[in-house]
């Protein structure tokens, strides 16, 4: 092997290895405001944002006594992108203590402790389409800390700030739509980071362990043009069309998402701010626009590397008609010059 290759394979390690060890950036590093004291006052509260599957059937959810017989089940809005849960009032022991189960796969739990949403989460599988690894729930998962204010809701760095009057109380499920629409506006822009960095995650995991290893090998090429799999291409055009076919996937589950969308609140203009601000916040629109590019890039890589290999194909066929070509000619060159009728003779006189 020579040294630059062995100097390229070092360099791909040590990228690798830096790619595994990245460490996921904290909620508070995307906001673009600089970070100011702010402390909690009263018991600790908490917003969880745990993502388990690609998608969840909340209709079917919806009619499980498991949860009617416990929770008072609503859909925020008539498109069913969320059903928010809230603990009936025998059951009630906290002010909060409900979540929103959203059809994208994330539940966002209010001020429920871990065993609680142990508990629900369970209850969930069964309604669960594609779940998540436990490694990959921990690692996307979100926190953040609920506190009151006497002015209009809102959130700052880790914490999220709620109305005091409408929602620091024991009627809090009382109170109108607003409060619940409030919570609401900061869970569905929780989710869509979540979502968000499972994609970012998906992607990553395209680039590293397929394209990246892809690319390596096309640059130690060593072999014919008429075999590119020797050149260092580990793909084949099945292989190559089922890429294009995962990112069309990806691109259009983040295109086509409702969690990115503002149409829920066409009617509620006081409540949109909240969801606007923290979304802005967690930068999901350049996000998106982020992942959208890279898709773009691998899209573009995994039609490269098909048009590649169909050309591979299409020059093997040549070398093939080819030789095809040139035993006919052979053929018909050995009947003109005489070999051929020669060897008839010859195997006539022996069997006379």
């Amino acid at each position: 092997m020579s040294c630059h290759s062995q100097e390229r394979r070092q360099n791909s390690f040590v990228q690798q290895k830096s790619r595994n060890n990245r460490r996921k950036r904290p909620l508070t590093m995307l906001f673009k405001h600089k970070k100011q004291n702010v402390t909690t006052t009263g018991p600790l509260r908490e917003v969880n944002c745990v993502p388990i599957a690609e998608g969840l059937d909340i209709d079917a959810m919806c009619g499980d006594l498991n949860f009617t017989n416990y929770f008072t089940l609503n859909y925020v809005d008539d498109n069913k992108i969320a059903v928010h849960c809230q603990r009936k009032a025998q059951q009630k022991a906290q002010i909060f203590d409900d979540f929103f189960v959203f059809a994208e796969g994330v539940v966002v739990f209010w001020d429920v402790d871990r065993n609680s949403q142990q508990s629900i989460i369970n209850l969930l599988r069964k309604y669960q389409h594609n779940p998540f690894t436990d490694h990959l729930k921990d690692d996307e998962e979100e926190t953040m800390t609920i506190d009151f204010t006497p002015g209009p809701s809102y959130a700052s760095n880790d914490v999220v700030f709620l109305n005091s009057e409408r929602h620091q109380n024991d009627e809090h499920s009382l109170n109108g739509s607003n409060s619940e629409m409030e919570q609401f506006a900061f869970s569905h822009a929780m989710a869509a980071s979540v979502k968000m960095g499972i994609w970012e995650q998906t992607l990553d995991k395209y680039l590293d362990d397929k394209v990246q290893l892809c690319i390596e090998g096309m640059k130690d090429k060593n072999g014919r043009w008429w075999n590119l799999r020797r050149n260092g291409i580990p793909w084949t055009h099945k292989k190559a069309l089922r890429m294009i076919g995962n990112f069309a996937d990806l691109r259009h589950a983040v295109n086509s998402t409702d969690l990115l969308s503002k149409d829920v609140y066409w009617d509620l203009p006081e409540v949109e701010p909240i969801y606007g601000s923290l979304a802005r916040r967690l930068c999901l629109q350049s996000r998106r626009n982020l992942i959208n590019e890279r898709l773009g890039h691998c899209e573009y890589f995994s039609k490269t590397i098909s048009e590649a290999l169909n050309i591979e194909h299409s020059h093997f066929l040549e070398v093939v008609i080819i030789l095809l070509i040139a035993f006919e000619c052979a053929h018909v060159a050995t009947d003109w010059l005489g070999f051929g009728h020669k060897n008839q003779q010859r195997q006539l006189s022996s069997t006379t």
